[in-house]
């Protein structure tokens, strides 16, 4: 995991912003009590899979603990902390367990929204909004 480690710090000390922003979410939020190698794996493969990475996604899905991920095709507080704006779709996904549901989408003037919600069957649930593929803004009700 080495090479994971100094990568994912390589980036972050040049001023990729996201790398840094993830590792301290990692560090402020955990993973569900996995140690510090793993959460540093875990940060570069995030990295990597906001870049397009289908390595770094597969990486991430093995590593997120299962118990960030809600059963079925929702959404736990855990796994809504670690979404951050400017990540991707694809890694905001990867990270929850499911694409969540398409509640509208907008093509105008070069910009192209989506948003996508999670509904938990205790009623709690979680709005994401993305704006040419990134993350732009979030909200939860009820989340545990």
């Amino acid at each position: 995991m080495n090479e994971y480690v100094s990568y994912g710090e390589r980036k972050c000390e040049t001023g990729n912003t996201v790398a840094c922003n993830l590792v301290v979410r990692l560090r402020v939020h955990g993973t569900g009590g996995i140690g510090e190698d793993k959460k540093r794996a875990l940060a570069f493969a995030m990295m990597s899979c906001n870049f397009g990475d289908d390595e770094g996604c597969g990486f991430v899905h093995a590593l997120v603990d299962a118990s960030v991920r809600a059963p079925g095709h929702g959404i736990t507080l855990t796994a809504f902390k670690l979404l951050i704006p400017g990540m991707s779709e694809r890694l905001a996904q990867t990270i929850v367990g499911s694409d969540g549901t398409l509640s509208s989408e907008t093509k105008m003037a070069g910009y192209h929204s989506l948003m996508r919600s999670w509904q938990n069957p205790d009623g709690s649930n979680a709005i994401i909004t993305f704006q040419n593929g990134q993350l732009v803004s979030k909200a939860q009700s009820g989340l545990k």
